[in-house]
Order: structure tokens, then C-alpha cells, then sequence
């Protein structure tokens, strides 16, 4: 049998959140009150600007590194390698050769 159409108000939908309580799909979240830190961005390092950095050889050396995975971590940048100096900076301290340093000693 056909239904009566309805006339008035609509029945509310079961299930549903009140208008304005739940989140929708598209919905924009509203602004914190607080500001978002972005933190600011440094130069990315380039292989060639580690080889001229660390004074290497040459940038087949950069590249070596990569593929044996023995260097600093690197990101790609569509078809470009580059160099967070902060990555480079932990490499190194971790490359260190401690063994070398000579411990501080107490002058009695």
C-alpha cells in the first residue's frame, strides 16, 4: 500500500545527534583558542653541500652511504635527495669515535 503523504513537521530521524552536537563529514572543527606553533623551517642540505660540509671526495660518496644505509637519513623531495641539518647533526654525534676523546680527570 502507498503511504499518506505527510503533512507538517517531519519526525526527527532516530540515532541521530542533535542539531549542532555531532560532527559531520565536511564539517570545518573551529579554531582553538590557542595559537599554533608552526615551527620555522631551515634549508634542507643538498648531497653536494654535505660533500663541501664534511669534505669529502666527491658526492658518489653521499650516494654510497645512502644505498649501504650507513649515512645520515636522508628525505626525498620529488626525484631530489636532501638533508635535514638536524638529521645530519645526530649522525654524526652517533659516528663519533668516542674512544678517541680523553675522559676529564679531577686535579687533586
Amino acid at each position: 500500500m502507498n503511504n499518506p503523504p505527510r503533512h507538517g513537521k517531519p519526525e526527527p530521524r532516530r540515532n541521530q545527534p542533535e542539531p549542532g552536537t555531532g560532527t559531520k563529514r565536511n564539517q570545518v572543527p573551529e579554531p582553538s583558542s590557542a595559537p599554533a606553533t608552526v615551527p620555522p623551517l631551515v634549508p634542507y642540505l643538498t648531497p653536494e653541500d654535505l660533500v663541501t660540509l664534511l669534505k669529502l671526495p666527491s658526492v658518489e660518496t653521499i650516494y654510497q652511504w645512502r644505498k649501504t644505509r650507513s649515512g645520515p637519513r636522508a628525505t626525498r623531495i620529488g626525484k631530489h635527495l636532501r638533508y635535514h641539518p638536524n638529521a645530519v647533526a645526530e649522525w654524526l654525534d652517533a659516528n663519533t669515535d668516542h674512544a678517541a676523546r680523553i675522559p676529564d680527570r679531577e686535579v687533586a
